[in-house]
C-alpha cells in the first residue's frame, strides 16, 4: 500500500441497503502522487465496517482504478461508445457545430511542454475531408459559474486535422498541437487551468461523433474539488453557433461521461523561441476598426523581421517582411478583415513576440 486514510462516519444503520447512498464525508488526508516516481496502474479500495451487526458484509468495499504516467493526462482507460449532440439541441436549419474536450489542471508545469492531441473519430466514413480544430484554451472560471465563456478562455495552442475518412473507430488518432500563434511548443503554466477541446464547425446539418468513456462518474471528484474551493471538471461541452461565442459547459453530457481526449507532454528546457522580456511589442488602437499599430522596442536590431497576422481559429491573414527592425512603429490596415479574435507576431532569427487583438465594427 502506498497510502491510506480512515475517516469516522456518522452512524450507517447495519440494514443498510445495497444501492442506498452514503456520501459526502471528506477524507483529512490526501495523496499526491510524483509522475516521475510513482508510474504506474492503481487500484482504490473504500472499505466500510460498522460497530453493529451487519446484515450483508458482502458489500462493504468499492474499487476504483487510475494509472499515474509521465507523458499523458487523460480521464478514461479507453473509449467504451460514441457520442455526437441530439438533433434535439439543434434549429431546424441550424449548422451542427459543436466541441467536445476535457478539462485539465496542471499543478506543477516546471519543464513541461506540449506534445500532442488524441481522440477517435467515430464516423469518419460518414465525414470525410471535414476539418476539426484541436484547441489548448487556458481558462479563469471569473463569475464562478462552472462555464468556460469566451471572455473567460484563451486559445494557447492549435491543430489541424482533416478528417481523412478511412479513419476506424477504434484508432486512436494523435496530431501535434503547436503554441498559438507562435507555431512553437507550447511551455505550459504552472497551477493553470487547461482545456483540451476538439471543435468541429460546420455549415450543414451532418454530424461528426467522437469516442467517449463512461469508466467514470465525475461526480464525486467535482463535489470534494469544490468543497475544497479548488474546483475541478470533468468533460467540457459546446453546442452551436460558430463556437468562438458560446460558452464550454462543465455540465457536459452529465458527470458520468467524459470525451476521450488525451493531452500528451513531454519535459525539455528551452524549446520554444520566445525573445526576452526586454523585447516589447504593443498594439493600438485595441479594439480597431481600421488600422492597427504595432509598436516595437526590441534589444537588437534585425536586419530582417516579419509581422504576421492570424485569425483566432489559426489561419494567417497578414504576412510582411520589413528591413532594420528595432524600435518601430508598423501599421497595418484591418479593415478588411471580420469582427473577431486576432494575434500579431513578430518573428525575428532570435525569437518572436506576439500579442492579441480584437477587430469590431
Amino acid at each position: 500500500s502506498v497510502f491510506s486514510s480512515q475517516i469516522v462516519y456518522d452512524p450507517i444503520p447495519g440494514n443498510t441497503l445495497d444501492g442506498d447512498l452514503v456520501e459526502n464525508h471528506i477524507f483529512p488526508e490526501m495523496w499526491t502522487p510524483d509522475a516521475m516516481i510513482n508510474t504506474g496502474s492503481y487500484t482504490g479500495t473504500y472499505v466500510v465496517s460498522s460497530g453493529q451487526t451487519d446484515f450483508n458484509d458482502a458489500d462493504n468495499s468499492a474499487t476504483f482504478a487510475f494509472e499515474v504516467t509521465t507523458g499523458t493526462f487523460a480521464k478514461d482507460l479507453g473509449q467504451t461508445r460514441d457520442v455526437f449532440p441530439a438533433a434535439s439541441n439543434y434549429d431546424v436549419d441550424e449548422a451542427h457545430s459543436w466541441g467536445y474536450g476535457n478539462y485539465y489542471y496542471v499543478q506543477d508545469a516546471t519543464d513541461m511542454v506540449l506534445e500532442s492531441a488524441s481522440f477517435y473519430v467515430r464516423n469518419a466514413e460518414e465525414v470525410p475531408g471535414r476539418s476539426l480544430l484541436v484547441s489548448l484554451y487556458t481558462w479563469e472560471d471569473m463569475n464562478a459559474d462552472g462555464n468556460a465563456d469566451p471572455d473567460e478562455r484563451v486559445r494557447v495552442a492549435l491543430a489541424p486535422y482533416t478528417i481523412e475518412g478511412t479513419e476506424t473507430d477504434d484508432q486512436l488518432i494523435t496530431v501535434p498541437v503547436l503554441a498559438f500563434p507562435s507555431n512553437v511548443p507550447y511551455e505550459f503554466v504552472s497551477e493553470t487551468q487547461y482545456i483540451l477541446m476538439i471543435e468541429y464547425v460546420t455549415e450543414d446539418q451532418v454530424d461528426f461523433a467522437m469516442g467517449a468513456t463512461e469508466d467514470f462518474d465525475y461526480a464525486a471528484m467535482l463535489f470534494v474539488t469544490d468543497s475544497l474551493d479548488a474546483p475541478r471538471f470533468a468533460g467540457m461541452l459546446g453546442v452551436n453557433g460558430t463556437l468562438d461565442d458560446e460558452p464550454y459547459s462543465s455540465a457536459g453530457f452529465g458527470n458520468d461521461i467524459a470525451p476521450v481526449v488525451h493531452m500528451n507532454v513531454t519535459f525539455s528546457t528551452g524549446t520554444t523561441e520566445l525573445l526576452p522580456v526586454e523585447n516589447t511589442m504593443e498594439v493600438f488602437p485595441n479594439p480597431t476598426s481600421g488600422e492597427l499599430n504595432v509598436q516595437l522596442g526590441l534589444v537588437n536590431t534585425y536586419e530582417q523581421a516579419t509581422l504576421e497576422l492570424f485569425s483566432n481559429t489559426g489561419q494567417r491573414v497578414y504576412s510582411k517582411q520589413y528591413q532594420n527592425v528595432q524600435n518601430d512603429l508598423l501599421t497595418v490596415d484591418v479593415s478588411r478583415l471580420s469582427t473577431g479574435m486576432y494575434w500579431a507576431v513578430i518573428v525575428t532569427k532570435d525569437g518572436i513576440r506576439s500579442r492579441r487583438f480584437s477587430v469590431q465594427k
